[in-house]
């Protein structure tokens, strides 16, 4: 998923990894901010998925690492979700390593889900895999009671009306990132 800046990609793929948690379900969220070797990523990946869910990857080093994991995602006992956070900030090493091994493979790996978000993911139509992958594109958020429900749940004692949520959403014109930060101004001085 892309979107501009503050758009809520991030917001709702956390979200979307802790609902998998909840469920029961292997899952983990990878920042690639700041994460500038392929070594660095598996280095995180080793310490949030059990051993018990991918053995391989696990007992594996140095280049050998790659394949492993690839083994090890195409043999997945229980569902994997994979959220890869900040696309537009990921080095070239892991850029390419996701774009040409990782998700080449999604095909033989019916249990990985890979969540991509960022305000650049990578272009599908460059890539065999494109059958397999789903774009969205996050669009602002310019309903009220939307936001009006968002208020009330986030700041109950606050009493946010709907026309306090409308000014608001007038000068941020749905902007996640702006209507949410003029909320919790808002909703803070109010409550």
């Amino acid at each position: 998923m892309d979107g501009t800046s503050s758009s809520g990609k991030s917001v709702l793929l956390r979200e979307l990894v802790k609902f998998a948690q909840q469920q029961q379900l292997q899952s983990v969220l990878l920042d690639l901010k700041g994460c500038l070797a392929l070594d660095e990523l598996f280095e995180t990946l080793a310490l949030d998925v059990e051993s018990k869910t991918l053995p391989k990857f696990h007992s594996a080093n140095g280049s050998q690492r790659k394949a492993a994991l690839l083994k090890d995602l195409e043999s997945l006992a229980q569902p994997l979700l994979l959220g890869l956070d900040t696309y537009q900030d990921v080095s070239a090493d892991i850029a390419d390593w996701i774009e040409r091994q990782l998700l080449r493979r999604m095909e033989q790996s019916p249990g990985l889900v890979v969540v991509i978000s960022g305000q650049k993911v990578p272009d599908r139509s460059r890539y065999p895999w494109a059958d397999w992958a789903l774009a969205y594109t996050l669009p602002p958020i310019k309903e009220p009671e939307h936001w009006h429900d968002y208020a009330k749940q986030k700041w109950p004692k606050a009493s946010i009306t709907k026309e306090h949520v409308e000014m608001l959403l007038h000068v941020s014109q749905g902007d996640p990132g702006q209507t949410s930060a003029l909320l919790s101004s808002f909703g803070d001085s109010r409550g």
